[in-house]
């Protein structure tokens, strides 16, 4: 039986500290089952394992916490880029303009949309985003 964060750490030889870890948990394999829970207490105390898992903590992230980051950084992206959403249409209608034209390409509010996006380069990819999901051109009914 070997020890998974020994195991992992410290073969690599980049480590100093990955050539004083006890064989019988790195690469042989644990034997000695008349004194395991006593060895396996020691082994857990040394030193050796607590920089290992230590090590193995602060490089590798959980899939969570992975999606976590990349979310918190999209909601971010979508919260700066719907500010400038709401700008552009508060703008337009304090100047009296409508936010459609005769076609929904060429309205007002895309190509003011259009023009923003060249200055903030996330609202420019969230725009293209944007498009691939919205199928449909919004419709008012009366």
């Amino acid at each position: 039986m070997l020890c998974f964060h020994c195991n992992k750490v410290c073969d690599d030889p980049s480590l100093p500290w990955g050539r004083n870890s006890e064989p019988a948990f790195v690469t042989d394999g644990f034997r000695n089952w008349k004194k395991a829970v006593e060895k396996f207490r020691e082994h857990e105390a040394c030193h050796t394992h607590f920089l290992a898992v230590h090590h193995m903590q602060t490089q590798s992230r959980t899939i969570m916490t992975q999606l976590d980051t990349h979310q918190a950084q999209q909601q971010r992206t979508t919260a700066k880029c719907l500010k400038v959403v709401i700008s552009s249409v508060q703008y337009l209608a304090r100047e009296g303009i409508a936010l459609r034209g005769h076609e929904n390409e060429g309205g007002h509010l895309n190509m003011l949309l259009q023009l923003r996006a060249n200055d903030v380069p996330e609202f420019k990819s969230w725009l293209k985003r944007i498009k691939v999901t919205c199928h449909r051109p919004y419709k008012m009914k009366f």
